[in-house]
């Protein structure tokens, strides 16, 4: 064999190795998932799940879902995957409306409970994990309500449906 024989040897070697490697890694990441609040969600559509949270309001009122220091509104539909509640919570509603109401008791416009739920408070636990499976519409604003604690802020996972 000559050199150039020699070098399309190891040409070809070198071009199916890297083809190899691609569909090996490409493979393992669309097979990895990920426990989020008992839903598993594939390796590759975690990019589409955004941690959500309230602001820290005073029992019985109203918080609008915050992402990103600003208020969240469903521009793809979307579902809130779960809540880490504070353990001295003793009643929760979730649910969305048109408007934002945001630590006080301003009605909200045209407001859907999707989820409501009593607690035992317990001063003994931080925070109780609930899992949810609770479909926020386009164009709406995700909020809370609680009762039971003097200050309470709470953290929800929201996957959307497809890429924004």
């Amino acid at each position: 064999m000559n050199q150039k024989q020699l070098a399309y040897i190891y040409s070809f070697v070198f071009i199916f190795a890297l083809i190899i490697t691609y569909f090996a890694v490409t493979v393992r990441a669309d097979t990895t998932s990920y426990n989020v609040n008992n839903a598993l969600i594939p390796g590759l559509q975690t990019e589409n799940l955004k941690q959500l949270y309230s602001s820290k309001c005073s029992t019985s009122k109203t918080s609008t879902l915050r992402y990103k220091d600003n208020y969240f509104i469903s521009n793809r539909n979307g579902t809130l995957l779960g809540v880490q509640v504070p353990g001295d919570i003793t009643y929760l509603e979730i649910g969305y409306a048109d408007n934002i109401g945001d630590c006080s008791s301003i009605s909200l416009t045209n407001p859907k409970t999707l989820y409501k739920q009593s607690l035992q408070a317990s001063g003994d636990i931080n925070t109780i994990e609930i899992n949810t499976f609770i479909e926020i519409p386009l164009l709406k604003y995700p909020f809370i309500y609680f009762e039971g604690s003097q200050d309470s802020a709470f953290s929800l996972n929201y996957l959307i449906d497809s890429p924004e």
